[in-house]
């Protein structure tokens, strides 16, 4: 019975299966490629939501041809927190909650809304902040060679934008292939 186990399990190994921590290694260096500027801004930081959020499904991208899409949808099929190797230096990781509570936690028995909800509220609660953003967990072509990944950012009551990034490995490194912009506001 032991051995079994251990066959089952070193069978694994022998396929070449890449191991977690490897592949949240992989996913932190595309997530950082994908940020870009946001990731050193000059002035100021990049509210991070500490979950990823994915899109459920997106007509505009039925045409992916690398596979790397369909390994996206399924790979965010539910919310997963953040790569713990992120570097980021200017993202300031926040609990999705602490950011919901803007827009959707009203003190009960509350007419109107208070002074602190909404962005007026974010401004205040992080005064130095250029937007609050979300992103997804990569997607990979069956090679490892392609990814994407979503982003939304929102930046105030008439900010926001969100989309794919595509990234193609060159030479060890992640590099942006192509922007696909979904929406803005």
């Amino acid at each position: 019975m032991m051995i079994a186990a251990l066959v089952v399990l070193c069978g694994a190994c022998a396929t070449g299966q890449p191991n977690a921590r490897r592949q949240a290694h992989e996913d932190a260096q595309v997530i950082e490629a994908a940020l870009g500027k946001f990731c050193h801004l000059a002035k100021g930081y990049t509210l991070l939501s500490s979950h990823t959020k994915g899109p459920t499904s997106d007509s505009y991208l039925k045409n992916d041809t690398t596979g790397a899409f369909d390994d996206l949808l399924q790979r965010n099929a539910s919310s997963l927190p953040l790569p713990h190797d992120l570097a980021c230096p200017t993202g300031r990781l926040v609990d999705h909650a602490d950011i919901d509570r803007f827009f959707y936690s009203l003190p009960e028995g509350h007419k109107g809304r208070p002074a602190d909800w909404g962005w007026p509220g974010i401004e205040r609660a992080y005064p130095e902040s250029k937007g609050w953003m979300t992103v997804s967990l990569p997607g990979y072509s069956p090679d490892g060679n392609t990814a994407v990944i979503y982003t939304a950012l929102g930046c105030g009551m008439l900010c926001g934008s969100g989309g794919y990034v595509y990234l193609v490995r060159n030479g060890g490194r992640w590099e942006i292939k192509d922007r696909v912009h979904i929406w803005s506001s």
